[in-house]
């Protein structure tokens, strides 16, 4: 449990055995959060950079920083973020996926963050969403567990977690999204198991951890707290820690409800830990921001209601007193025997809790003990929450005026309809073309779509070219613009403002590489191949080799010393291409830790496939451009593989590269047929990297 550390700093892989001289060799695999309100940009400049473990900065850094993200994206096994309908907005990568949840009744509330390293899996949940302030500047609580070899921590935790992200890509995710997200489940339920974790059964000296979720369908929380409750006893103290309550009294308002899982006889106290502001400077008066109806609930003979005033101010790194919200949420109950802590992204309203007809997504963290069991435990309880000074009773004013980013009740915002489902952008040969999965039948009157560039809006279907071609449940567009998608906007008649649709990406490997990385040139491939620097570190090279004027196709060389043309010299060529050609098999032979890691190093901007290309493209012969191709698939034959107890397996590597000499061999069989020496030679050197295949060149 922690509210004093910011959030962001869990974002990096920061267990212990993962610090010091072995924290470079941390490899990101996949991650998949949850968020009510969210912020793109802050989301991939803060964020992701630390979950990637990035060395370069977008501030100082410009493009390297770029081609950094890109090349440890394009890596990921997966990268999903779920956000509440009404903010699933922004612009961003599309080596990330994006998802908006239509929530039937109520919202996507919940704010869970999974990390999977390659010897590392991180769960985050509280009450911060992925924005500036909830991660920098909010008063907010969260919980952290850890999984890794060295730390064994409770297998059911986790399973939970994935089993309601599961649901949740279920419920609001196209099967695109679904097939990424069955792909990190299953690589991670393999590992925790190869891990040696397993459930937990905790005894009554220890603090027991579980993950608790509000969802429709689901019992309340208050019902599951009372269900996991282990004391003889029932509770007869509540503290609750909530800046949002129900704004009118009803039957199912938490504030009525929890009395039914708290001692019915004898006296029970109920604390109310709320956003309160002085009326003066000597406080002697204050003003509290909730429901006064929190006084007037059916409770037992014997009882007590306290308000403590939580002040939204705080210091900052100059010590200095600037603006914190409250946006924590937390739930204590106990006796005197037997203590049960809740924190997460419930606010203490029905729908919060699960109480209502209204029903949001919520994930919280449910931690209990034995106090006398457990030395200074009460102490790290209520250290990790957030909480206010009691205030006198009748010094004290209620008027509630929900404020803020978290305002659970919609003031009549639209939504895209359940009959829009996935917008996918795929590419067909060396087009894109962008399928938007409709039902047709359902389509609301007057539909049209808009993409934006430049901040502009531009209109791509009116709505009498939708019903032109809206025939079945797939609307195909060929994709002719420059850019990219990663949202469309949907209007239909009636519609004040447009409704923003997500576009997710078929295959991460058919994205365009960052413009530094387009096109690139033999002799940067060459370069970029022969280095043992990542690829970031070598971006001046890379803009130096594609800023080199030509005409003609012929270099202008202004150093007299280099204007002999010794590119025509076989012998010296060779060479150069040699050595880059070994320094490529070494590049294939580290590691690889996800099979879009493996596409990247063979079909990437700096990959095998490329290298095909440029020597294809700026070879001075088909004699010359035959013998490179020879030599590179020899190359490929001495391929060497090396593993670790994280990576994939050998021969899923030199499978895969089997099948790209497959497609180079498929590519060029007729100019194969040949019976000058060069060609004999290509073939001979190609049917060796082949002699495990069941292609046959002649």
């Amino acid at each position: 449990m922690n509210q004093d550390q910011q959030i962001l700093s869990y974002w990096s892989p920061t267990l212990p055995q993962l610090e010091g001289e072995g924290a470079t060799s941390v490899m990101p695999i996949g991650f998949i959060a949850t968020s009510f309100t969210f912020n793109a940009e802050f989301f991939e400049e803060e964020c992701l950079t630390r979950f990637l473990c990035m060395e370069t900065e977008k501030e100082n850094d410009g493009a390297a920083f770029l081609v950094e993200r890109e090349e440890k994206l394009a890596g990921l096994k997966c990268g999903i973020v779920l956000i509440d309908q009404q903010h699933c907005k922004g612009s961003r990568s599309l080596r990330w996926d994006l998802v908006s949840c239509r929530v039937p009744n109520g919202i996507q509330h919940a704010k869970i963050t999974l990390l999977y390293w390659t010897n590392a899996i991180r769960i985050i949940i509280g009450s911060a969403n992925l924005t500036k302030p909830g991660c920098c500047i909010n008063q907010e609580i969260f919980g952290v567990m850890d999984f890794s070899p060295e730390i064994q921590s409770d297998r059911k935790f986790l399973v939970d977690v994935l089993d309601f992200l599961k649901k949740m890509v279920r419920d609001f995710s196209g099967a695109t999204i679904q097939g990424r997200f069955a792909e990190l489940d299953k690589s991670i339920r393999q590992v925790i198991k190869d891990w040696g974790i397993e459930d937990i059964k905790y005894k009554r000296d220890e603090v027991s951890c579980y993950p608790l979720f509000v969802a429709p369908g689901k019992p309340s929380a208050l019902s599951q707290m009372d269900d996991n409750w282990t004391s003889p006893s029932p509770a007869d103290t509540a503290i609750i820690v909530s800046p949002f309550f129900d704004p009118q009294q009803t039957e199912v308002n938490p504030s009525q409800l929890i009395y039914d899982i708290m001692r019915r006889r004898g006296g029970v106290e109920v604390d109310y830990h709320v956003v309160a502001q002085p009326v003066n400077d000597e406080k002697e008066e204050w003003v509290i921001n909730a429901p006064e109806y929190l006084v007037k609930a059916n409770k037992p003979d014997t009882q007590d209601i306290n308000f403590f005033g939580i002040e939204e101010t705080g210091t900052n790194e100059d010590d200095r007193i600037v603006p914190r919200p409250l946006h924590a949420k937390s739930l204590w109950l106990g006796n005197d025997n037997f203590e049960m802590l809740m924190i997460g992204s419930s606010n203490f309203t029905s729908a919060g809790m699960g109480t209502g007809k209204r029903v949001n997504y919520e994930a919280n963290i449910v931690y209990s003990m034995y106090r006398e069991r457990i030395r200074g435990g009460r102490k790290k309880m209520d250290g990790a929450m957030v909480l206010g000074e009691e205030l006198e009773e009748g010094k004290y004013s209620f008027t509630y005026k929900p404020t803020g980013e978290d305002v659970e009740e919609n003031g009549g915002m639209n939504f895209l309809p359940i009959c829009f489902g996935e917008a996918l952008l795929l590419k067909v040969g060396d087009e894109f073309e962008l399928q938007l999965q409709i039902n047709y039948k359902k389509i609301q009157k007057g539909t049209a779509f808009y993409f934006v560039h430049n901040n502009v809006e531009q209109l791509l279907l009116s709505n009498e070219q939708v019903l032109d071609q809206l025939n079945d449940d797939v609307l195909k567009l060929r994709w002719t613009e420059n850019h990219l998608p990663d949202h469309i906007l949907v209007s239909w008649e009636g519609l004040e403002t447009k409704v923003i649709w997500p576009v997710v990406i078929d295959q991460q490997i058919s994205l365009p590489p960052v413009e530094q990385l387009r096109d690139l040139p033999l002799e940067a491939l060459l370069q970029i191949l022969g280095s043992s620097q990542p690829l970031y570190r070598l971006l001046k090279m890379i803009e130096k080799a594609k800023m080199q004027v030509t005409i003609e196709g012929k270099e202008i060389q202004l150093d007299a010393l280099k204007r002999v043309d010794s590119s025509s010299f076989l012998l010296q060529r060779t060479r150069r291409i040699a050595y880059s050609l070994r320094a490529l098999r070494e590049r294939l032979e580290k590691p690889v830790f996800t099979k879009e890691m493996l596409e990247w190093r063979l079909y990437g901007p700096i990959g095998v496939a490329c290298l095909i290309d440029a020597i294809k493209r700026e070879a001075e012969s088909k004699a010359e451009q035959q013998f490179f191709l020879a030599e590179l698939s020899l190359e490929l034959t001495r391929l060497n593989p090396r593993t670790t107890d994280y990576s994939l397996p050998a021969d899923t590597i030199k499978n895969a590269i089997k099948k790209l000499v497959k497609d180079l061999v498929q590519a060029n069989k007729e100019e194969l047929q040949n019976n000058d020496p060069i060609t004999r030679y290509t073939a001979k050197a190609l049917q060796k990297a082949l002699e495990h295949g069941d292609v046959s060149i002649t």
